[in-house]
């Protein structure tokens, strides 16, 4: 008979706990203090177990890659035009990768049956948190202004629908792992093709491109699956490497067609408004192609006398950030920044070649969700976008088969 171990015990009900906090948080709040509150508190258990149980397997051309980028966004500090920001902003990419790293050992150490709970509960939150959504996305339902009216929210405002209708595409990903090891394929098809379509009839631009985006890669990745499993990966990386510059291309043509074709349909507003956005940036990046203007920087970029087309002047022409991940990469770290991302992309979806296909596939899908978000969403350094990937890592690894690498 074997012996039972306490210390995986608790590795096992901890993940459990953190699973569910995940997509309760995905509905309830934005993911900033709480998600990463739960992170710190499995990464201290999870490198603990980590540590005395497992000695690493480092894979050190990805931690060097993830080092270079945060080492070149403090570099910047040099010719950053806003020098707290940009020390802050690597701090917290810095943070976050330590957690994150320590988040994916802790999930290569749960064992099978702590696996299995967290299936289970990526299951249910992932049904539980696409009906709650649906619910109040095509009827009305007011959830978040209910939850603002409890004082469980400060106020419900428009874009937290937004953002948990992004999540649910997302966390569908590692739901459908999770469906397929638990010998349900059929509901892993149906979780990730509903959540991937409830988008479509929701005001939530970005959460339905990433639907789409990810469906797309999810097929593509399961077609590619049956006549050459052993290249998937490898495709997935050279489809990012490629498709990825390609879209700032795309971005920097898209405010002259729009011009030069008179788009100015009101419900284009938001897009053309990007459109815009992303013309100010690439121009202004093209100014310091190499270096880029400084880490975190996008809200302290200056006008240059250029007057905003939607928000009227006395406004920035970037309010936020640039609605667009590759475009702010760009003008923040320029070159170097745009390689260094692909290159650790690259490196991420590479490690995918050891796992198991229908991990692969489910995978795949997930990034290319993710990498089709970046396209026209939230900002690229927001602290509850870049805690939730981290939590995403921990998920899609403690899903994943036993039979992989």
């Amino acid at each position: 008979m074997s012996q039972i171990d306490p210390a995986s015990d608790r590795l096992s009900a901890l993940a459990g706990i953190f699973a569910a906090t995940i997509y309760l948080i995905a509905f309830v709040a934005p993911l900033a203090a709480p998600v990463t509150g739960a992170v710190i508190g499995l990464s201290l258990y999870g490198s603990l177990w980590w540590l005395r149980r497992t000695p690493p397997a480092l894979p050190l051309g990805l931690f060097a890659m993830l080092g270079a980028g945060i080492v070149w966004g403090l570099v910047t500090t040099l010719w950053t035009i806003d020098t707290g920001v940009t020390l802050q902003k690597s701090g917290q990419l810095f943070g976050t990768a330590v957690m994150a790293v320590v988040l994916v050992a802790a999930a290569n150490a749960l064992p099978e049956d702590g696996r299995d709970t967290v299936r289970r509960v990526a299951l249910w939150g992932a049904g539980l948190l696409t009906a709650a959504t649906a619910v109040e996305g095509y009827t009305g339902l007011p959830w978040h202004q209910l939850m603002a009216d409890l004082g469980w929210r400060d106020h419900a405002q428009p874009h937290v629908l937004n953002r948990t209708t992004l999540l649910i595409v997302l966390l569908s990903w590692p739901a459908a792992m999770a469906a397929a090891h638990l010998g349900r394929p059929l509901l892993a098809t149906a979780l990730v093709t509903v959540s991937g379509l409830v988008p479509l009839g929701l005001d939530s631009g970005t959460a339905a491109l990433a639907g789409l985006g990810g469906l797309a890669a999810g097929a593509a990745a399961l077609g590619l699956a049956k006549v050459a499993p052993g290249a998937l990966a490898r495709a997935a990386a050279a489809a990012m490497v490629v498709l990825a510059p390609l879209s700032l291309v795309v971005a920097a043509k898209a405010h002259t067609w729009a011009a030069s074709h008179g788009v100015a349909n009101n419900a284009l507003a938001s897009l053309l408004h990007r459109f815009h956005i992303w013309d100010f940036a690439i121009r202004h990046g093209l100014e310091r192609p190499f270096s880029g203007w400084g880490l975190g920087v996008s809200r302290a970029m200056p006008n240059f006398g250029e007057v905003p087309i939607f928000t009227g002047p006395g406004t920035d022409i970037i309010p936020l950030h640039t609605h667009n991940t590759y475009v702010q990469v760009f003008m923040e770290l320029g070159v170097v920044g745009v390689v260094l991302l692909l290159a650790l992309a690259a490196l991420v979806i590479l490690r995918l070649r050891h796992w198991q296909v229908r991990d692969q596939v489910c995978a795949i899908g997930l990034i290319g969700a993710v990498a089709t978000s970046w396209l026209t969403g939230f900002g690229a350094w927001q602290s509850w976008s870049i805690a939730f990937l981290a939590a995403l890592a921990f998920l899609v690894v403690a899903m994943r088969g036993r039979g992989s690498a």
